[in-house]
């Protein structure tokens, strides 16, 4: 199985309240990315994240289970799609492992890495996301719009790495390769 790492961004973590900014999907070393350059376009946006979701042998994400697909699924549902599905073959959410097997002060993913020595490439936080999109959508910065992708890629790079880290003691569990 071919796993396949999902992050995204959004203005809020309420899906009734904000809306999906910015996802990356990595495979095999290639990025998809999917941004939002209009919120009239989230929509069209969200139906070929999904549409690429559903692809995937293996999905890695962390804390995906609680958040990113919710939030994913909750936003097609306000935005009025039909089909809701949004299930990979596999699900691998590497939250939910970590709090499983791990003993650390926090279970943040910059965290868990930096613990067990993966460089984070941290730029900027998730709670900066917001106000740089409202910058992007007022002004058009091409600056902010970057910044917020290579965010999202940075989360998807350290993702992957964990995943890798942890493979052993995945493996032991039934989610290894």
């Amino acid at each position: 199985m071919v796993p396949s790492f999902l992050d995204i961004e959004s203005t809020s973590l309420s899906a009734d309240m904000g809306m999906l900014v910015c996802s990356v999907i990595r495979t095999r070393g290639k990025d998809s990315l999917f941004f939002v350059d209009s919120p009239r376009n989230e929509r069209r946006v969200l139906d070929r994240l999904c549409a690429e979701i559903r692809k995937c042998d293996t999905l890695v994400t962390f804390n995906g289970r609680s958040f990113d697909l919710p939030f994913i699924i909750s936003r097609r549902l306000v935005l009025g799609a039909r089909d809701l599905s949004v299930a990979p073959a596999c699900h691998v959410d590497l939250f939910d492992h970590c709090r499983q097997m791990l003993r650390f002060d926090k279970l943040s993913l910059d965290h868990i890495a930096r613990v067990l020595g993966i460089e984070v490439n941290a730029a900027l936080t998730g709670r900066e996301i917001p106000h740089l999109y409202l910058t992007y959508l007022t002004s058009r910065g091409r600056e902010a719009r970057q910044q917020i992708i290579d965010h999202c890629v940075s989360d998807v790079c350290t993702l992957e790495k964990l995943y890798l880290r942890l493979e052993p003691l995945l493996a032991r569990e039934g989610f290894g390769p």
